[in-house]
């Protein structure tokens, strides 16, 4: 009989069903336009004690043309010394495993001098995930995907990594390359999405045969 309730259990886990869980919090709405600095989660320490997110470069938040709501996040050099401009997001990786898949994306535009902003050049616009280990800096690896620059149709950029050893953080980031000083690259709906278990009927029923083959041990 233990036999039996060991083997219930652990198919019963085996089979237990995955959802796909979005960890980012990849709205620009809670931001004041024309600035990067009160942007929630994106800027460093905001809200309060909060330090996994930042820009580099000319990075600011507007209120143009959202793909979803009222602002989008933007990159641009129209100072000339920003080529190169990105915003990051680091989550925990504490609820996936190593292996585990894992997706950034984000819808995007940019300036092809229709919108009165010139038109936009970089030499690539990188989506990535990057993993870094407990200390916060150390990479444990990454994956990049690099696009031209979308044109004014808004269009999806996504890139897909797997978890690699002793990854305890994930981190979305949108970065522009070589940038021109015209213009500007936007985008939306940023996300950062892993596999995480579903607490299936058949998932319970396996926790629930594994404990009463302990607690019979026990009493043995």
């Amino acid at each position: 009989m233990k036999r039996v309730l060991l083997i219930v259990g652990i198919l019963s886990l085996a089979t237990a069903t995955f959802v796909w869980a979005d960890l980012l919090n990849g709205s620009f709405e809670n931001a004041q336009q024309d600035t990067a600095t009160n942007t929630e989660y994106w800027a460093q320490d905001v809200p309060p004690g909060w330090t996994f997110g930042g820009y580099w470069g000319e990075a600011d938040v507007r209120g143009w043309r959202a793909y979803d709501g009222t602002n989008e996040a933007t990159l641009h050099n129209w100072g000339g010394g920003a080529a190169d401009s990105g915003w990051w997001q680091t989550v925990t990786n504490t609820i996936a495993s190593e292996g585990s898949i894992w997706i950034a994306s984000a819808w995007a535009v940019s300036d092809n001098g229709n919108w009165g902003g010139g038109v936009y050049t970089a030499n690539n616009i990188d989506i990535k995930i990057e993993f870094y280990q407990n200390d916060h800096s150390t990479l444990a690896g990454a994956v990049t995907n690099s696009y031209s620059p979308p044109g004014e149709t808004w269009t999806y950029m996504s890139v897909t990594g797997t978890a690699p050893a002793n990854s305890y953080y994930a981190r979305f980031v949108m970065a522009a390359v070589g940038q021109g000083s015209s213009g500007a690259f936007q985008f939306d709906d940023a996300s950062l999405t892993t596999q995480i278990p579903e607490p299936t009927v058949g998932g319970l029923i396996g926790l629930g045969a594994i404990a009463l083959l302990a607690i019979r041990r026990k009493r043995s």
